[in-house]
């Protein structure tokens, strides 16, 4: 998922930082995910900078799936900035709707479970 995780910020780094400085009120740059996935919760954390500032920011998130998938951040732990998890999972869902949308137009997700260290997916091609 880390691996995962490093490719998205890559490939989608814009977006993420115009959402991230929407939610903080501050622009800020990310670097460095790292993912750990338990059936309890997920912990994704990134190096936040604000200038020659960085530090470590974390996000923990319960994954679950009922048909849907469903990100619900429970903390939030950015030393720079005061951010809520509700502002949090505001932002997330619409791009989390959005790539399941993609998905559901060439696999029907028949499962999705949440284990140590991986999320399996059971999906047929359409």
């Amino acid at each position: 998922m880390t691996a995962a995780a490093e490719e998205y910020l890559s490939n989608f780094r814009k977006e993420i930082e115009a959402m991230v400085q929407e939610a903080a009120g501050v622009k800020l740059t990310l670097s460095d995910p790292v993912v750990e996935i338990s059936t309890t919760d997920t912990v994704a954390s990134v190096k936040v900078g604000k200038g020659f500032l960085k530090v470590n920011a974390s996000i923990r998130a319960t994954i679950t799936w009922d048909g849907s998938l469903h990100v619900n951040v429970t903390s939030v732990d950015v030393p720079i900035v005061s951010v809520d998890p509700a502002t949090i999972n505001s932002y997330i869902q619409g791009p989390i709707n959005n790539g399941m949308a993609k998905v559901a137009e060439y696999y029907e997700i028949r499962s999705l479970q949440v284990g140590d260290g991986a999320i399996t997916v059971e999906a047929m091609k359409k």
